[in-house]
């Protein structure tokens, strides 16, 4: 059995660090670790081949090779995976597909041979099963069992990972219907104090298949479906706070967090707390000097942060000096969190123009 795994393009999001990506000369900030667990997961002796399509391209060559094409993809990939599905199809690949978009949303994809959804540690074995024996059902599905982290003091919580050598990174909503009117002041406020330099903040969307998604269409506030970008002010049902007032303070939160003095003070704020645990003789990494200059050049001498560049550079090189690669390393993920949400600022979402201009809310 011969087994192509393809992972689809990702778009420049926050989690994407495309921008980041340029300064030490490479393509994908993470592997597909789903895809890669799946295929330590496939039988012994089946032939195996990964098409990151950040990294390369996807040629009809790869294509034809496979007896089967799993392709894993979140939301924000699907007009990817619909291409790839698409020539699949032309082709006459067979297709099995899985991950939180076609978890969501399977009905929306007949083409697919086979949905192994949910928990993949659960159906895959399943799927695997019944297709060594030649009887493969099109739908597999198992419900994940999450829960989330209630009654704890959330700060002191973040300190503890950070004291403990553990970097955390957060994404961070607004827009539920509980949100107060202080909410917005309450995000910065937390981002700034817990150091969480890595923080994406984005507004509520109701994506298929979950219950809030459920809620919102029975109370008839859906205005379409969710595209999937965090990165877009892409409200797709009525808010209980004014869209106005929302996208305003959505708006606040973006420009004061990843403003270079707030930013570079986040940065220092995370190394006060930060205790790494001693990983021996520090190795340098392809693209480390590079990635070094660049940043010199377009950070510390072209970048509007320049002065807050400097000051992080010299005082994590003089009272952290075992953290200062990892100054860098921020220093170029600010450029790349300050690039998108520039993007989202000329996305028009903030003029006036946006979709949901004239719909009413509910107060």
């Amino acid at each position: 059995m011969k087994i192509l795994l393809v992972y689809p393009h990702y778009p420049a999001t926050f989690w994407s660090f495309r921008y980041a990506m340029k300064f030490i000369d490479r393509k994908a900030s993470f592997p597909p670790l789903g895809l890669l667990t799946v295929a330590a997961m496939l039988p012994d002796g089946w032939d195996q081949r990964l098409v990151d399509m950040n990294v390369n391209p996807l040629s009809d060559e790869d294509l034809c090779w496979a007896d089967y094409v799993f392709l894993s993809a979140m939301s924000i990939q699907r007009q990817s995976a619909q291409v790839v599905l698409e020539r699949c199809r032309r082709l006459g690949v067979k297709t099995v597909a899985g991950g939180p978009l076609f978890t969501a949303c399977h009905e929306e994809f007949p083409t697919v041979d086979h949905l192994v959804l949910g928990e993949g540690e659960i159906t895959l074995p399943l799927f695997l099963a019944d297709l060594e024996r030649g009887s493969p059902r099109r739908l597999y599905r198992a419900e994940s069992g999450k829960w989330q982290n209630e009654n704890r003091d959330l700060l002191a919580s973040v300190k503890i990972i950070q004291q403990g050598g553990l970097q955390v990174h957060g994404g961070f909503i607004v827009g539920f219907d509980s949100d107060p009117a202080s909410i917005f002041e309450r995000q910065i406020r937390f981002i700034q104090e817990s150091g969480i330099v890595t923080a994406m903040v984005g507004i509520l969307s109701a994506m298929r298949g979950t219950k809030l998604f459920q809620r919102l269409e029975r109370e008839g506030r859906l205005l379409k479906e969710s595209s999937g970008d965090n990165t877009a002010i892409d409200l797709n049902f009525v808010p209980r706070m004014a869209p106005e007032a929302l996208i305003a303070g959505y708006q606040k939160i973006l420009d004061s967090i990843y403003a270079p003095k707030q930013y570079y003070r986040r940065v220092i704020n995370l190394f006060r707390e930060y205790r790494p645990r001693p990983k021996g003789h520090f190795h340098l990494q392809q693209g480390h000097i590079g990635a070094l200059f660049k940043s010199m050049l377009l950070r510390g001498v072209i970048g509007r942060e320049r002065l807050h560049f400097w000051k992080l550079f010299f005082w994590s090189l003089l009272r952290k000096p075992r953290l200062f690669p990892l100054a860098i390393t921020y220093a170029v993920y600010g450029y790349h969190f300050r690039k998108v949400a520039e993007q989202i600022g000329a996305s028009g979402a903030f003029d006036g123009s946006a979709p949901w201009e004239g719909k009413d809310h509910h107060a």
